[in-house]
């Protein structure tokens, strides 16, 4: 059976796992800000009128394109580890709940040593 002190124990860990949504939050704030800069870039070429399409497509090559990797990489690298942890607690939260659910409907039979 689910003890009270081992019900705390995994909330104190889901607790501690859940602190990512703030390194999500930073991360997925951080990026508008880059896709912001690459907007402005964009606003930039309209403006630039471009003599030819080579001309045009080198710009692309060379600044837009960079920035754009840029961004995925960055929000790939700030979310991977977070995500991660935020999967872990939700895996916590789902034992524990199905562990107290049979504690309270009296199926205990699995849980008792």
């Amino acid at each position: 059976m689910i003890t009270f002190p081992e019900a705390v124990d995994v909330l104190e860990r889901v607790s501690e796992l859940l602190k990512a949504v703030r390194e999500v939050e930073a991360t997925v704030e951080g990026t508008v800000d880059e896709l912001d800069s690459v907007l402005a870039v964009l606003g930039f070429a309209h403006n630039k009128e471009f003599q030819n399409v080579d001309d045009a497509l080198q710009y692309l090559d060379n600044v837009v394109q960079p920035q754009m990797v840029g961004v995925r990489d960055s929000l790939k690298m700030g979310t991977d580890d977070p995500l991660a942890r935020l999967k872990q607690a939700r895996e916590q939260m789902d034992r524990l709940v199905l562990r107290m659910r049979m504690v309270v409907d009296g199926d205990v039979g699995d849980l008792l040593p």
